[in-house]
């Protein structure tokens, strides 16, 4: 998803008018762009919240494990249901996010074409 996005941002870039030392960036295509950021930041959010929440539930059960060394039994570990949902939350946004990027740029280049 990452690859689409920085993806859109180089159609973006390709279809810039105006001279070399001015660029003008159409404004449909600037929504693209946003959407397309705002999918890398989607992507960001996502890696970091799952990183974050996991590994602080990991070194926590780590710890309390090794406190309880002792019984032979082996412990039932259960996350939360609510760990994954912000996690969830950022991966729809990065689908969402970059298939509206890129619904502005099919509009720009359909207005074009026609």
């Amino acid at each position: 998803m990452r690859q689409f996005a920085f993806a859109g941002i180089a159609l973006v870039w390709i279809f810039k008018t105006g001279p070399a030392d001015f660029y003008k960036i159409p404004e449909k295509m600037i929504y693209a762009a946003g959407f397309m950021a705002a999918c890398l930041m989607a992507d960001l959010l996502h890696y970091v919240w799952s990183t974050f929440i996991w590994g602080n539930f990991h070194w926590r059960t780590e710890r309390k494990l090794l406190r309880e060394q002792a019984s032979d039994k082996d412990p039932d570990i259960g996350a939360p249901r609510w760990f994954n949902r912000p996690a969830l939350f950022f991966f729809c946004s990065k689908i969402i996010l970059l298939a509206v990027g890129y619904t502005f740029i099919g509009i720009y280049i359909v207005g074009k074409l026609l």
